[in-house]
C-alpha cells in the first residue's frame, strides 16, 4: 500500500501540477489545473486513478486555467482557500496581463484553511495557510511519505514571487519561516515550478528567506 505521485509540467509558464493517488483504492486527488488541460486528463486517464477532487494552491492562472476541462471531463468539485477565490472569476482578465487567452474557472465547490486534511484513501494532506504570493495561497503537508506540495510559496534556491496584485514578500517570509522550515528537514518539498527539493536544503542555502537565528 502505498501513496503514488505523478507529474506534469504544462502551459507556457512551465507549471508543475501534481496528481496524488492511493496505489490500493486508486482514488487520486489533481493539485492544481494548469494551461494544458488535454496533457493533465490524458495522464490521469493512463495512471488509471479515479480522481475525486481538484485542489487548488493558489488562484493564479497557471494553476487554475484548467478547472472547467478538468471538472467537466471528470465532474469533480473545486476547492481552494477563500481569499484566493475572487482569482477565478478573473482567469480571463489575468491571461490578458500575460498576453495568453484562457477561460475563468467555474466557482468553487468548498474550501480549505489552515489545519484543514484533505483525505485521500487513508492518506491525510494536511492543509498549510502561506500566504504571500498570493492571498489566500496553501500548502499541503503528508507525513508519512515526508512530501509537502508547496505551490509558488517555495522554489528550489528561490521563492515565489510577490510583485503581484495581494503578494506581501513580508507574509511570504514569515509563512516559509512559521510553516513550511518547520517541518522535518528531510521532507521533499514539490513546487509549482522547476524542481524538487527539500526544507533541509532550502534552510540551508535559499538566499531569499533565511531561518531566524
Amino acid at each position: 500500500m502505498a501513496l503514488k505521485i505523478s507529474g506534469w509540467t504544462v502551459g507556457p509558464f512551465q507549471t508543475n501540477c501534481y496528481l496524488a493517488y492511493d496505489e490500493d483504492s486508486l482514488e487520486g486527488i489533481l493539485f492544481d489545473a494548469g494551461m494544458e488541460p488535454d496533457v493533465l486528463i490524458a495522464g490521469i486517464r493512463e495512471s488509471g486513478a479515479k480522481l475525486t477532487k481538484i485542489v487548488n494552491t493558489h488562484g493564479h492562472i497557471d494553476h487554475v486555467a484548467g478547472n472547467k476541462a478538468l471538472k467537466q471531463a471528470f465532474d469533480v468539485p473545486i476547492v481552494i482557500h477563500r481569499a484566493d477565490e475572487p482569482m477565478l472569476q478573473g482567469v480571463a482578465m489575468q491571461g490578458r496581463m500575460f498576453g495568453v487567452e484562457a477561460e475563468n474557472s467555474p466557482p468553487p465547490d468548498g474550501y480549505l484553511d489552515e489545519g484543514d486534511i484533505v483525505h485521500l484513501g487513508p492518506w491525510k494532506f494536511h492543509a498549510l495557510f502561506t500566504p504571500g504570493h498570493s492571498p489566500g495561497s496553501l500548502s499541503f503537508y503528508q507525513p508519512e511519505h515526508k512530501l509537502c506540495i508547496v505551490g509558488d510559496t517555495l522554489f528550489q534556491g528561490s521563492i515565489g514571487r510577490t510583485d503581484l496584485p495581494g503578494g506581501s514578500f513580508d507574509q511570504l517570509a514569515t509563512a516559509i519561516r512559521a510553516k513550511l522550515y518547520t517541518l522535518p528537514d528531510d521532507t521533499t518539498i514539490l513546487p509549482g515550478h522547476m524542481g524538487l527539493s527539500t526544507i533541509g536544503d532550502e534552510k540551508r542555502s535559499n538566499p531569499f528567506v533565511r531561518p531566524l537565528p
